[in-house]
């Protein structure tokens, strides 16, 4: 029988959550999206080990 292993599996929307922007630029990243795109990255190495 096979085992199956859940994934995570996270999906944002661009507009203001990765990076500010003013469509169709995007813009910079703030200190607080940068740490939320930092710990998502934490997250999927977790989930992949």
């Amino acid at each position: 029988m096979p085992i199956y292993r859940k994934k995570l599996v996270i999906a944002v929307d661009f507009d203001g959550t990765l990076c500010q922007t003013d469509f169709p630029k995007i813009l910079k990243q703030t200190k607080k999206q940068q740490n939320l795109l930092q710990d998502l990255k934490k997250l999927k190495k977790r989930d992949t080990n």
